[in-house]
């Protein structure tokens, strides 16, 4: 085939692959509200709910699914470490394609894996997971940020039947640091999606981020839908009832629930449509304590890990909270749990460190992560000071010695000398 030919070819596929696109019923392509009004980090799905028409001979109909992020005005952004799984007996992931999050061309792809075949899969990987790793080389983006496009998953339609798009172990990175590398994660609200060519399907995703014990939780149903409704609305009629997994109960699209305990619950969502069908689903819902930690690792200013002796003391304004040490040949970060949520002073000291205090921010049911950087003064190590004068001395001591043996050899020699000539003559 000529050049001129495969040019051509590749035009009509793309023609083609734009309209099948266009003829796809995607619905739900707006970014969560929650995370929007409340300036939270997103990561999401657009089309949150995707529909196709069903495989037949000789046609297999195929789709992009968007990873999308909305980054807070309060975080930035400098890599990501994502996986998603989906029921690969309904679907197959043939490819990811980089988005608009970073330029492609500032990137360092350190994993790509599809279907756990590419390069650095991981133990997480399987025949039903696309997972991507990328590290941004000039440095982080910071927000605001909207409707970012992280990567693209095609997928190709196998069968009749539906499939949950559901990210795990999804990890987006702060400020990556080249001489330590060991970022903080952001903290960020997952969004999952859902695929259905097969009828009613019931879905939700939960919010915050962060699900903290007395405090509302939201869910979300409107993600539910019936591809096959006849009415052409793919929501209407549709009906819902919560069990939120401890014994209450209720109805509506979007409601919310104050769990009054912190531990795991399974809470269930069953949709209901105007003919009586109905979709059920579940999911674990962890709620933990209002509580926080800190864990905080330290460097020195090239980024290497402090050795000498180090003391932390925490502060919640001038209450002294706990003061921590760490021994000599240590590298174990500092880890404190069990705090409210706030604002804390941290003072770091030790022998040959330059004190240095610094502020960091306490969230309700989250470890915050953290790098500090210390100035290391170059410590002589105990005793070579003595061992060096010791040394001088010795050095000078043997000077005078050979100075004073050669004085005394040369006087003996001369005096011989004398001697000799006396009794000659």
């Amino acid at each position: 085939m000529s050049q001129r030919q495969a040019s051509v070819v590749r035009r009509l596929v793309l023609i083609l692959l734009l309209v099948f696109s266009a003829a796809l019923p995607y619905m739900q392509l707006s970014s969560p509200a929650f995370a929007q009004a409340n300036d939270t980090t997103v990561l999401y799905l657009s089309p949150a709910t995707v529909s196709s028409t069903k495989p037949a001979p000789g046609f297999t109909p195929s789709f992009s699914l968007n990873v999308n992020l909305n980054l807070s005005s309060t975080d930035t952004v400098a890599g990501y470490d994502i996986y998603m799984s989906y029921n690969n007996t309904v679907l197959n992931a043939t490819g990811l394609h980089p988005g608009n999050l970073f330029p492609s061309d500032r990137i360092v792809n350190a994993t790509y894996c599809v279907n756990d075949l590419g390069y650095n899969c991981t133990g997480l990987d399987s025949v039903n997971v696309v997972h991507w790793s990328v590290a941004y080389l000039d440095g982080a983006l910071s927000g605001p940020l909207y409707g970012r496009t992280v990567f693209a998953v095609q997928f190709s339609v196998l069968t009749i039947g539906h499939s949950v798009f559901q990210f795990f172990n999804d990890t987006i990175w702060s400020d990556i640091q080249p001489s330590s590398g060991a970022p903080a994660p952001v903290l960020h609200l997952s969004d999952n999606g859902v695929y259905s060519n097969d009828g009613l399907q019931a879905f939700f995703n939960v919010a915050p981020a962060i699900l903290l014990v007395n405090t509302p939780v939201y869910f979300d149903a409107s993600t539910s839908f019936n591809p096959e409704n006849s009415s052409g609305s793919y929501r209407s009629g549709l009906t819902y009832r919560w069990d939120f997994g401890d014994g209450n109960t209720e109805g509506g699209e979007i409601v919310s629930h104050v769990y009054a305990s912190a531990r795991t619950y399974r809470a269930n969502l069953v949709v209901t449509d105007a003919s009586g069908a109905a979709s059920a689903i579940s999911r674990l819902v962890m709620v933990v304590p209002a509580l926080g930690g800190l864990r905080i690792s330290i460097k020195d200013m090239s980024g290497n890990e402090v050795l000498q002796t180090t003391t932390l003391k925490l502060f919640n304004g001038s209450l002294l909270v706990t003061t921590l040490t760490r021994q000599a040949g240590n590298t174990d970060p500092f880890v404190v749990s069990g705090l409210l949520p706030g604002v804390y002073r941290l003072d770091f000291s030790g022998s040959g460190i330059t004190p240095l205090s610094k502020q960091e921010n306490v969230l309700a049911g989250w470890m915050s992560t953290d790098i500090v950087y210390l100035t290391v003064q170059t410590l002589t190590p105990t005793g070579s000071s003595d061992l060096l004068a010791d040394l001088i001395v010795g050095a000078i001591v043997a000077v005078v010695l050979v100075g004073a043996v050669s004085i005394i050899h040369g006087r003996l020699t001369r005096r011989r000398s004398r001697l000799s000539s006396q009794k000659n003559s």
